[in-house]
């Protein structure tokens, strides 16, 4: 499922950019792709310069890299973050209480995705608590 979240990417385009550290107007980059079903959330958003997200595109930056920044940002490790991004991919487009409790009873996350998944749902007003 994507979530989109206005106030979220209006935060990252007033970071400066998080791969070279330019100052200069940034824009926010999906580390997974909207095409894909990437979200407009923190964990799935790196702050990008004009150069530094024209490298993204023309495939000079490794997604280890942006993954890298996301973790040291958030104060996560790869582990909550894949269990999250696994978790948001899962979702069906509208997700219902029984879609939502099953994937939480079905995938192991941990505490700290856990946490996350809780929060974008309740920002989102999906209802998923019985």
């Amino acid at each position: 499922m994507r979530f989109r979240h206005k106030p979220t990417l209006k935060h990252f385009r007033r970071l400066g950019c998080e791969v070279c550290g330019a100052s200069e107007q940034c824009a926010p980059d999906h580390v997974k792709t909207v095409g894909s079903g990437g979200s407009d959330v923190s964990w799935n958003l790196v702050s990008s310069c004009t150069r530094c997200h024209s490298k993204r595109h023309d495939g000079n930056t490794k997604l280890a890299s942006l993954r890298a920044i996301i973790c040291k940002r958030e104060k996560i490790s790869t582990t909550d973050l894949d269990c999250l991004t696994n978790f948001l991919w899962r979702l069906p487009a509208r997700p219902t209480a029984a879609d939502v409790l099953g994937l939480f009873l079905d995938m192991p996350l941990t505490v700290k995705a856990r946490r996350e998944a809780e929060r974008i749902l309740d920002l989102h007003r999906i209802i998923w608590r019985q």
